[in-house]
């Protein structure tokens, strides 16, 4: 079995791992020559990553991260609000005051929200019209698993996410072509693949 884990927004990615976790390949997310998603280009992309199943002769399943349609990130702005309550001295509390204003700034709007669905509808079409299997994961759900033991409370969740991927695969390089560097959604989707084998495997 491979596992494709899939941030699915404009500077998402995928990336596809085998059953003991070697990362297999990675991709950005395709984008058109005006920056959106592209859904004939998703389906292209999606069979050079079919042809690694063919290869190996082995079944993929997929796990997507959940879209959440909220007017800004409210996983952010209640993990930082449960350290600020949970902080001990003043410096801690300046730095979750720190993190609140910036959750409460990445603001979406109706437009930008509607953008992420329809987005979002592309990458999950395209998987069904694969036939393959899929799950959806929220953001705290993954992270909840894959950040588990990280000591590092004033970090945000890109920062916690960076630190478990370059501990679980050392040797990766986290850029894409012509990065400086790391790209998120290429860690992220990297995390979502390996939470989506580790959900395989413990229900097996």
């Amino acid at each position: 079995m491979m596992y494709l884990g899939i941030d699915g927004g404009i500077k998402g990615a995928m990336v596809l791992i085998d059953s003991d976790a070697a990362i297999l390949g990675s991709w950005k997310m395709p984008l058109n020559a005006v920056k959106k998603v592209d859904p004939i280009l998703i389906l292209k992309l999606l069979g050079v990553i079919e042809q690694f199943s063919f290869d190996r002769m082995e079944d993929i399943r997929v796990g997507v991260e959940r879209l959440l349609s909220l007017p800004s990130d409210t996983n952010e702005v209640g993990m930082a609000v449960d350290g600020l309550y949970r902080a001990k001295t003043p410096a801690d509390r300046e730095g979750f005051y720190d993190r609140i204003k910036r959750a409460l700034k990445k603001t979406d709007g109706r437009v930008g929200t509607m953008t992420m669905g329809i987005n979002w509808g592309y990458v999950v079409a395209a998987i069904v019209a694969k036939g393959w299997r899929y799950d959806t994961w929220s953001p705290r759900t993954w992270q909840a698993e894959m950040h588990r033991g990280v000591d590092a409370p004033r970090s945000t969740a890109k920062q916690r996410s960076a630190l478990v991927a370059s501990r679980l695969w050392p040797d990766e390089d986290w850029r894409f072509e012509r990065m400086r560097k790391p790209h998120d959604g290429k860690i992220d989707a990297a995390l979502i693949a390996e939470y989506t084998r580790r959900q395989y495997v413990s229900s097996r």
